[in-house]
């Protein structure tokens, strides 16, 4: 039976700080350090692991895709920008989002 990923709630906040804070200033740069240091954080806790595991959201209810930081950067440059924007939004807005590691 596969396991399923927990959803790592001790970084909500600070995922959605970075998405608010994003939607404010669209500083990518600011988003993206932030983001792989909460990534390189969870690695380093589990370090003993050896895990090659990486960082990926859900970012409100039924929301069916799995989105990486890397799609995220993708996604700013391309015209699915504003729908990328609209779903940080309602990630912020409804509190929903969900953090795995896998």
């Amino acid at each position: 039976m596969k396991k399923q990923p927990k959803d790592l709630i001790q970084y909500h906040f600070e995922v959605m700080g970075a998405f608010y804070n994003f939607i404010q200033t669209e500083d990518e740069e600011v988003l993206m350090d932030k983001l792989y240091s909460i990534e390189r954080h969870w690695k380093s806790w589990n370090a003993i692991q050896k895990t090659n595991k990486n960082m990926w959201f859900r970012f409100f209810k039924n929301d069916a895709a799995a989105t990486t930081i890397n799609d995220i950067m993708r996604d700013l440059h391309s015209p699915n920008r504003k729908y990328r924007m609209e779903s940080m939004q309602i990630c912020y807005d409804t509190a929903e989002i969900k953090v795995y590691f896998s």
